[in-house]
């Protein structure tokens, strides 16, 4: 948890940094367009200075050489313009480059953030702890189990029927179950499936049910496996998974 938290941490700071630099960018951009504001206000008076002086200049009234050095005003006077929307375009291209960069670090923050919030653990069922070897200070590792729970709501029953009679059986019908951990009672049951299809190799990947087709050298007929839910459970009756138990189902 604490390095998450520390890169937590550092993410903020950063995108703290970056946001204080965006203030500085606009004070930038408002700079550049003060300085834009008066070159087009000195690039206008420029102007009307060549304006009055063009006739008067035609006229014989003022002289060539102070008409061309108001043109040479006029001319810089355009160019500082010039320069002054350069300078705008450069510091709000500035002010962009950092707040991608702002929207970046909120990014990164979201994953750390979610990888800080993974660190708290909570068990997805109401069950019990088996087999706890945890210490503190053990690390996690993707894809590793590490703790043990059985869920106290998903308890469930595998029945192995032969293929021949399994297609007497229907999805909510009645079973009964003697437990071995409590004989001599029969507990009602409900079918809750029944396999659609088994697995002839027994393989790593279990995406389809293995049943052993043999016993000893006896070969046995194929079976399926039907599922089975207990209903109405007395109160008294501790399940425990792993347990044997004997079915009956009467058609």
């Amino acid at each position: 948890m604490t390095p998450f938290q520390l890169a937590l941490n550092e993410k903020r700071a950063k995108k703290t940094e970056a946001e204080a630099q965006l203030a500085v960018d606009r004070d930038a951009i408002a700079a550049a367009q003060a300085q834009r504001d008066d070159a087009a206000a000195k690039e206008r008076l420029a102007s009307d200075n060549v304006k009055r002086a063009t006739p008067i200049t035609a006229a014989g009234f003022y002289s060539r050489q102070g008409l061309d050095t108001l043109t040479a005003k006029e001319q810089e006077a355009k160019a500082a313009v010039a320069d002054a929307e350069s300078a705008i375009a450069k510091a709000q291209q500035t002010l962009a480059l950092h707040q991608a960069t702002v929207a970046t670090i909120g990014s990164e923050i979201a994953y750390v953030q979610w990888q800080l919030d993974q660190t708290k653990l909570l068990s997805p069922a109401d069950g019990t702890i088996t087999q706890l070897m945890l210490r503190v200070g053990d690390q996690a590792v993707e894809n590793k189990p590490l703790i043990g729970l059985v869920d106290a709501h998903a308890w469930r029953i595998y029945a192995n029927y032969k293929e021949t009679v399994i297609r007497h059986m229907k999805v909510g019908g009645t079973a009964w179950v003697w437990l071995d951990a409590y004989p001599w009672r029969f507990h009602r049951a409900v079918i809750q499936g029944i396999a659609r299809g088994i697995s002839r190799d027994q393989t790593e990947r279990k995406l389809l049910p293995y049943v052993e087709p043999t016993t000893d050298w006896i070969r046995l007929e194929r079976r399926f496996p039907v599922t089975l839910v207990l209903q109405d459970l007395s109160p008294d009756v501790v399940l425990h998974m792993g347990s044997d138990a004997r079915t009956f189902i009467f058609y």
